[in-house]
């Protein structure tokens, strides 16, 4: 998408339609991840309304790639085993044209142009696994679309921080309206909760989402 004057609200617009394709869709999203996050990445993925499958053993992970909408490789606890499922899970995916999303756990880039979502909450980084659960919606966002271009599947991305950011900013917003103060245990559940309900227009009007040059 070009840097222009309307972009965000382009962008905001795509953010809604990628939402109602998930929801129509409900694809199904292999997730070869860490077993701290398993729990929250499984229930984030059927909450956004789409099929998790977490399924790691190389036996297997090759057949289920093959016939998912997409992959999600998550290194954050990596061993020999796991590091085998997830290269047999990545050749089949690649072999079948699925979309592939890796959640490297820290990673640096040069100059470029990205998108950037303002949603999301920082008592997030207090909950284990929130990010790794972030990484598997993006690829039922992937999955419900299948991209063909780069810039296609970096807008799915774009579409699916703004919808998981948006959640936890709603479920802020639920907890205090109740009387309560945001922590980690309740902003677990209530983010779930908000993942399910939320209506594509509802996630287009939290959305925050513009484009920026880094270093």
């Amino acid at each position: 998408m070009a840097e222009t004057a309307d972009a965000p609200e382009r962008a905001s617009a795509f953010v809604k339609g990628a939402v109602e394709l998930v929801r129509a869709t409900g694809p199904l999203v292999h997730c070869v991840t860490n077993l701290v996050s398993m729990d929250l990445a499984a229930n984030a993925v059927l909450a956004a309304h789409a099929s998790p499958a977490m399924v790691h053993a190389p036996e297997e992970a090759s057949g289920f790639a093959r016939i998912a909408g997409c992959v999600v490789v998550n290194v954050g606890t990596i061993d020999a085993l796991w590091a085998e499922g997830m290269t047999a899970a990545v050749r089949a995916a690649a072999g079948s044209g699925v979309p592939v999303v890796l959640d490297p756990v820290g990673v640096g880039s040069d100059r470029m142009l990205v998108g950037v979502c303002d949603n999301g909450q920082e008592l997030l980084t207090r909950v284990t696994a929130a990010g790794c659960a972030l990484s598997a919606v993006c690829g039922a966002f992937l999955a419900a679309a299948r991209p063909a271009a780069a810039a296609d599947a970096a807008m799915s991305a774009l579409a699916a921080l703004a919808f998981y950011g948006g959640a936890a900013d709603a479920a802020a917003e639920a907890i205090k309206g109740r009387g309560g103060t945001p922590g980690p245990g309740s902003m677990r559940s209530e983010l779930l909760d908000q993942l399910h309900s939320a209506s594509p227009q509802e996630v287009q009007d939290r959305s925050r989402v513009q484009f920026a040059t880094i270093e």
